[in-house]
């Protein structure tokens, strides 16, 4: 419960970095897309948000296969956006 608690605080910073003012920006593995795709980014950021917003939830109400779920549910919508508007970079 803790750490959904802290996941839910984080799940909210990342958008504050993805503004007009910052395309162009070198040195970032963010794509264009996401401001040529505003309207599906920000869908994919709410999708997010509110899976996240679903483990909390779960997280207080003590049943073990409803949290399960709900971590299962965070997983692809976190990914959503890195698969879609984050450049991969090998390492």
């Amino acid at each position: 419960a803790r750490n959904a608690a802290y996941l839910e605080i984080l799940s909210k910073m990342p958008w504050d970095n993805f503004v007009e003012s910052t395309v162009g920006v070198q040195n970032t593995n963010a794509l264009p897309e996401i401001y040529k795709e505003g309207a599906i980014f920000s869908a994919a950021a709410e999708n997010y948000r509110a899976a996240v917003e679903k483990l909390v939830l779960a997280t207080k109400s003590n049943d073990e296969a409803g949290v399960k779920a709900a971590i299962r549910g965070v997983g692809p919508t976190c990914g959503n956006c890195h698969g879609t508007f984050r450049a991969w970079v090998k390492l």
